[in-house]
């Protein structure tokens, strides 16, 4: 892998761990923080599946982390709540596809008024 290369993958991370702090769904544990992708360590190192990064290796300062830490800690304490939303959520996506006539009169309306 040569260098330009590897500097856009670590641009990538760098932006979906960014995503994930802002508006993923956090769940705590002792120590640490997870979501689907990401484990948060007390250590302040990033877990991705059984590797371990610090934060810095993907361009990430201490400054910045600090805050997407505290998004995190956020999110984790208001985990059921959101976990009920995306469940909410996805009931809505199913009725809406059972009945996509009333979705398209509801996109009507929305743009005449």
């Amino acid at each position: 892998m040569e260098l330009k290369e590897a500097k856009q993958k670590i641009s990538e991370m760098k932006s979906l761990f960014i995503k994930q702090c802002r508006s993923g769904v956090w769940r705590e544990y002792s120590t640490l923080y997870s979501n689907d992708y990401f484990t948060l360590l007390e250590s302040g190192n990033i877990k991705i599946g059984n590797d371990t990064i610090s934060p810095d290796s993907i361009g990430i300062s201490l400054f910045r982390f600090f805050f997407l830490k505290l998004m995190i800690k956020y999110s984790a304490r208001n985990y059921q709540r959101n976990s009920s939303k995306i469940y909410a959520a996805k009931i809505v996506d199913k009725f809406f596809e059972n009945h996509k006539d009333l979705k398209r009169d509801n996109k009507l309306n929305k743009l005449l008024n």
